[in-house]
């Protein structure tokens, strides 16, 4: 593919890995709201260099608020509309986790732009960080060895099959959920032990640590109070939505995080690969959309 003029714009550490891989693949980038990220190289870019650009990439999440770019390391707000305005329609613009009225606005410019979260290529590798980020969390929170703990992970989605399978490599005792026959009978194929999802409720108290991936309730305040010996029980929810009242755990004395984006904080270069990797075949597939 032939090298073009990338707009980075805000996000966190992984944006300055996905500056420098797309450098390293010969493409020019604009560093833009890069400001204090430490490391990074190059002199910042103005926004409305942004016009210049052939691709311009948006963090994950692209916003905190709807109202600016999550950019923690700008010198100053970057608003969205300000992206927006200074982007043309023979552009691509990609980000994670973009909200609807974002797509809206963008639509409503005649531009192009795409949530690269919503590849399925992107979800499978960013299920690998994840489960590995709440597997050391797993052993920096419990007083035992993963080796023969007694796991639940709720939901066997593409972070529930990669941490299942993960768990049970270190010896852990793994159970994992569903709710079809198909994808329970998927876990015992896997070598797992298989539990409906819907039974969560009555067996959650055999477990010495709890996983959650399912962004809807499943784990209550009445059940999560008859687990016995709560101090012994870590829960880890890795839904944005947690489906565990956590809360709840706390207040009956259980170890509980709601670990959200953990491939940004455990392994943003890594991460950032992948990133980097997906928005290239979209930048491909729209470069050869235009032809």
């Amino acid at each position: 593919m032939r090298p073009y003029v990338a707009a980075v714009i805000g996000g966190d550490a992984r944006s300055g890995y996905i500056a420098s891989f797309l450098e390293a693949q010969g493409h020019r980038v604009l560093a833009i709201g890069l400001d204090h990220l430490p490391g990074r190289r190059a002199p910042e870019t103005a926004l409305s260099c942004a016009a210049e650009a052939d691709l311009i990439v948006l963090p994950l999440p692209a916003t905190l608020d709807g109202y600016a770019v999550n950019a923690p390391f700008s010198a100053a707000p970057i608003r969205l509309a300000d992206v927006l305005g200074a982007a043309h329609p023979g552009q691509l613009l990609v980000g994670g986790k973009l909200p609807a009225p974002l797509l809206e606005a963008a639509a409503a410019l005649g531009l192009t732009l795409r949530d690269y979260l919503e590849r399925d290529e992107l979800a499978i590798l960013n299920a690998i960080p994840t489960a590995e980020g709440a597997i050391e969390i797993a052993m920096r929170e419990t007083p035992f060895t993963l080796w023969r703990s007694r796991c639940l992970v709720i939901g066997y989605g593409r972070c529930g099959k990669a941490l299942s399978r993960r768990l049970a490599a270190l010896g852990a005792q793994v159970t994992a959920t569903a709710r079809s026959s198909a994808d329970l009978t998927w876990i015992q194929a896997d070598g797992l032990n298989a539990l409906a999802t819907s039974d969560v409720p009555a067996r959650a108290g055999e477990f010495d640590i709890l996983f959650g991936t399912v962004p809807a309730p499943v784990l209550g305040r009445d059940a999560l109070a008859a687990v016995k010996e709560p101090q012994e029980k870590l829960i880890i929810d890795l839904a944005s939505t947690a489906g565990i009242d956590l809360e709840a755990a706390r207040a009956f004395g259980m170890k509980a995080f709601h670990a959200l984006s953990l491939p940004g904080k455990v392994a943003p270069k890594t991460a950032a690969g992948i990133i980097a990797h997906v928005v290239g075949r979209m930048m491909e597939e729209f470069e050869s959309s235009k032809i």
